[in-house]
């Protein structure tokens, strides 16, 4: 993909962006799930439903829907170090390398801008 410059600085705002997401341990429940969601879901989503859940509807009749957890498997709560290393995003500290579901190759993320 070329991008000019105006969506180059747009594309390495956004994959910023998910990196800081990806360094939030956010247990269900915890005050780091509540500024996770209140930092990055709900600029975009608005407030969620009585069941916490975001919505965020696109056109009049939508025929896709994406569900996601916002939740994590830490048992403690807070921010990890993370390791940007030949184009993969990992946690610096090895004891909790499999907290991380997936490594992120960042050359095979694509965002439409």
């Amino acid at each position: 993909m070329i991008f000019g410059k105006r969506n180059k600085k747009k594309w390495i705002y956004n994959m910023y962006s998910l990196i800081e997401m990806l360094g939030y341990k956010r247990p269900e429940g915890t005050a780091t799930q509540r500024e996770f969601c209140e930092r990055f879901l709900e600029p975009i989503f608005g407030l969620p439903d009585i069941h916490g859940n975001y919505i965020h509807m696109i056109g009049d009749k939508p025929r896709l829907c994406f569900t996601a957890h916002h939740d994590t498997v830490h048992k403690t709560e807070g921010l990890q170090k993370l390791v940007v290393a030949n184009d993969v995003v990992s946690v610096a500290d090895a004891m909790y390398l499999t907290a991380l579901v997936l490594t992120v190759p960042l050359v095979s993320i694509s965002c439409s801008i």
